[in-house]
């Protein structure tokens, strides 16, 4: 009987045979062409996606770096004129902004919401590239626009006036907000508001010439501007101020202007130079 066992498990395992042998140099070179191979397509496709994924998070992150450093709510630094002389700047919108005589403004731009902030102080025509709202603000008051031409004279908080040459523009002013359109202005002096009323858009931008045109406009408000413009305060006896004035002047040259004024309504003017004061009196 064992022979019989025997005789099956010889017939049974007669066609395996022992793996042959191999020496180390063959089985390292076996394993070198092993690590050589060529990853399959499914572990091309996950190196990829990964390289992918990081090329993107790296994007990302600089990306909120980068617009980050233009939404710290910091404001540009100043940017002024000279008395008696504009200047013209461009904001990173491209919108324009002339400054006129004895004038400043700084700017915000916000990359992310695309809003624009522009802080003045004296006067400045601005030609706004359509966008985003743009504002300017200036002694707690504040114009709103999307993409439109304006003028803004605004030295102090007692004398301001809006003037739209294109487009629509809100004016908010003590929390009360006016719409001007195309030809209207608004004016504040004194705190007497005036508007709105409708001007010329051409004699509007001839300001920026130093031309002015008023129709009965108080002596008392012509002459502060004048002072404001070429950096001077006014004194001015109060029968005097509230004489009307009417006509066109050149204030390009400040001794030009107070000269005009001066002979059309039957005044006369000195000026101190150490106090920066301008007098006027009657002859």
């Amino acid at each position: 009987m064992m022979d019989d066992l025997f005789q099956d498990i010889e017939r049974s395992t007669k066609n395996f045979e022992v793996p042959a042998r191999h020496s180390k140099e063959i089985a390292w070179e076996m394993l070198n062409q092993k690590l050589e191979t060529k990853p399959s397509f499914k572990s091309k496709v996950i190196k990829f996606n990964w390289v992918v994924g990081s090329l993107a998070a790296a994007a990302v992150f600089f990306a909120v770096m980068y617009l980050g450093m233009f939404n710290t709510g910091k404001y540009s630094p100043n940017v002024y004129s000279d008395i008696a002389k504009i200047e013209t700047t461009y904001l990173p919108d491209s919108s324009k902004v002339i400054l006129n005589s004895n004038s400043r403004y700084k700017y915000n731009f916000n990359k992310i919401t695309g809003e624009r902030n522009v802080v003045l102080n004296g006067e400045a025509f601005f030609d706004v590239e359509k966008g985003r709202k743009f504002t300017v603000d200036f002694h707690n008051n504040q114009v709103k626009v999307l993409g439109t031409s304006f003028n803004i004279l605004a030295y102090n908080d007692q004398f301001m006036q809006i003037d739209c040459t294109s487009g629509l523009v809100e004016f908010t002013h003590n929390n009360i907000t006016y719409s001007l359109s195309k030809g209207q202005s608004f004016k504040v002096f004194k705190q007497n508001i005036t508007g709105p009323f409708s001007n010329d858009t051409e004699r509007i931008r001839e300001r920026l010439e130093g031309i002015y045109y008023w129709d009965k406009v108080s002596v008392d408000e012509l002459l502060h501007l004048i002072g404001y413009r070429f950096g001077y305060s006014v004194s001015i006896n109060e029968k005097i101020a509230k004489r009307n004035f009417s006509g066109k002047i050149d204030l390009a040259n400040l001794r030009n202007g107070l000269t005009i004024v001066s002979y059309a309504m039957d005044l006369k003017y000195s000026i101190d130079e150490n106090s920066k004061t301008i007098f006027i009196n009657a002859k």
